[in-house]
């Protein structure tokens, strides 16, 4: 395999995926992917699905998906691990978190605009598409502000939606022509790589 890339291919072929699909991509701390997805306006933000697990405890708090930026108060949407558990969303230290227990099973997490769901069950109320997003710092996958005490984190998909309900990105793990584990949008039919350091881990093929 080569190295990490920072950069994404173009758009690719149409219809099914064109690249190998795995079951899931595994980070350790330092990988992540930049979904090239900002905040569209003021205030507003993305709806989100995601399935992921922790296959090792964290000792710090980590993420699989978060709006990120150097202002703890602006780290919102965020899907991860957090004070001992699972977590759903909101700004650090705030009401809108939605806990469940950690362990090392898959789990899918929806931030929808009315709620924080698990598994299909809603544990929060709270609207999520009115927290104070206000820069031009994107959405990640898999960033932490912790590497070494992050936990090894798996991904298997990762959907976004307008508030309005408009699918921006769909992406899924796969492996690219030269082997190389990262991302593939099926929106935009692109290719997102690790924009850290070091080399994603790929699971195994995806059984059709």
């Amino acid at each position: 395999m080569t190295g990490a890339r920072h950069s994404m291919y173009g758009p690719v072929g149409s219809g099914r995926i064109p690249y190998r699909q795995v079951e899931w991509l595994q980070s350790t701390g330092s990988q992540y992917i930049n979904t090239g997805m900002s905040p569209p306006a003021q205030y507003t933000g993305y709806q989100v699905e995601i399935e992921y697990r922790y296959t090792s405890r964290p000792s710090n708090d980590t993420w699989v998906f978060g709006y990120w930026n150097n202002n703890p108060s602006a780290r919102l949407y965020l899907v991860g691990y957090y004070n001992g558990y699972r977590c759903g969303a909101g700004p650090d230290n705030s009401s809108y978190w939605a806990n469940i227990n950690y362990d090392t099973n898959f789990h899918v997490a929806q931030l929808l605009n009315d709620g924080a769901y698990f598994d299909g069950v809603k544990l929060k109320s709270t609207a999520l598409n009115v927290l104070g997003l206000h820069d031009n710092s994107g959405f990640w996958l898999f960033k932490s502000q912790y590497i070494d005490t992050g936990g090894t984190r798996q991904v298997k998909y990762c959907k976004m939606w307008t508030v309005e309900g408009e699918l921006v990105r769909d992406f899924v793990p796969v492996l690219d022509d030269n082997d190389v584990p990262c991302m593939y949008d099926k929106v935009s039919k692109t290719l997102f790589y690790n924009a850290g350091t070091g080399s994603f881990t790929a699971g195994p093929l995806y059984a059709v």
